[in-house]
């Protein structure tokens, strides 16, 4: 798998007992995974073509705190509306595997709808667009 090179290399360094699941995280069954104290959600939820669901579902797996980073999106004037940008096409990176841009408010707002009840963000640049990440716990 494109991308798992470094993590495979980790894991075999470290000797790690971690047990290693590849699937379709929106299609597979959740169940037999249990619940984490900790769940990294980083880089995939601008890839998700329902950004809701996807976080409903990260949330049952969550007993304890999820790390999300994603990119962002900032509109002047509407920071106070809940808005996502939605990229069609190739529109962000080049990559036609982007979907979507929430703003602050957006994900925060998600993050509630999905069954977060504490929520944390923290920008990683002031930038117009820039990833955020967020602390989200269950």
């Amino acid at each position: 798998m494109p991308g798992k090179r470094a993590y495979d290399t980790a894991h075999k360094a470290l000797g790690s007992k971690v047990e290693t699941v590849v699937g379709d995280f929106m299609t597979m069954d959740l169940e037999p995974l249990g619940t984490f104290d900790v769940v990294f959600f980083m880089g995939v939820l601008y890839h998700m073509e329902s950004p809701l669901a996807s976080l409903r579902r990260l949330a049952s797996l969550t007993k304890g705190v999820a790390i999300i980073e994603t990119h962002a999106v900032a509109v002047p004037g509407f920071e106070h509306l809940e808005i996502c940008e939605f990229y069609s096409s190739n529109q962000l990176n080049g990559d036609v595997s982007n979907w979507w841009g929430p703003n602050l408010q957006a994900l925060e707002g998600m993050c509630r709808a999905a069954g977060f009840t504490r929520i944390e963000v923290f920008p990683i640049a002031a930038a117009a667009e820039a990833p955020f990440t967020g602390r989200c716990g269950a």
